[in-house]
Order: structure tokens, then sequence, then C-alpha cells
């Protein structure tokens, strides 16, 4: 799915603990992420997703519907 040009963007609603590899995967591959909260276990895996899209210039989001 990640190789796939006919895919923008994903969403990872994962068990958390699986949240930060598959977003930055997905980043990295050139896809937009919606990633459901909690974005990541740890500060540090936040900081890390956050800074792969800054890099990347994909947006990271976070969904929490309320």
């Amino acid at each position: 799915m990640l190789a796939s040009d006919s895919v923008d963007a994903v969403i990872v609603s994962t068990q958390p603990q699986f949240h930060e590899e598959i977003t930055i995967s997905a980043l990295e591959a050139g896809k937009h992420v919606l990633c459901e909260k909690p974005l990541a276990n740890s500060v540090e895996a936040r900081r890390r997703m956050v800074e792969v899209s800054r890099i990347t210039g994909k947006t990271l989001a976070t969904g929490f519907n309320h």
C-alpha cells in the first residue's frame, strides 16, 4: 500500500505501540497520516514522528473525536 502512487494518505488506527513505526514508514513513503490517539507512547516517539513529518513535508494529524 505504501508503494502505491494512488494512495495519498493513510489512517493509523492500530494499537498505540505500533503507531510510531507505521506512521514514520507512511510519512517516509510520501503519505499524509492521520494517527488515532494517543499519537505515541512517549514524548521522544512523538518528537521523532513530528520531525519526520517536518522533514518530508507531509501532514501528520492526530484523530480525537469529541
